[in-house]
């Protein structure tokens, strides 16, 4: 029964300490923004900046997926003990999971309705 108490407590102590580094991120946050409206300003354009270098690592990522299909199948395949069957299925199915992501990537990451809409 100590050993469960112990346990709990860890975890108890793990998640106040996290929460505690969340709320001093999020003070120390809302203090600059305060008080600095020109550091936010920077802020907000180094976050613009890196959205563009986010958006192209992604592509790159995904394209990478699509291209390296069958290797990360295989990979998968001793990793997950699957018979030869579930694997050629899974290497059948490469451009309708290219399909899906890419219909993923520009309907809700990119959001191209919204704009066009909006």
């Amino acid at each position: 029964m100590a050993k469960s108490k112990r346990h709990y407590l860890k975890k108890s102590a793990i998640w106040l300490v996290g929460m505690a580094i969340f709320i001093a991120i999020s003070i120390s946050i809302l203090t600059i923004a305060f008080n600095t409206h020109t550091y936010v300003a920077n802020i907000v354009e180094v976050v613009n900046n890196f959205s563009v270098i986010a958006r192209f690592l992604r592509w790159m990522i995904l394209g990478g997926v699509i291209a390296f299909w069958d290797f990360i199948v295989d990979k998968a395949a001793i990793f997950k003990d699957l018979t030869p069957d579930q694997v050629s299925r899974a290497k059948s199915m490469r451009w309708k999971a290219a399909a899906y992501i890419i219909a993923f990537e520009l309907l809700v990451i990119e959001a191209i309705p919204a704009r066009l809409i909006g």
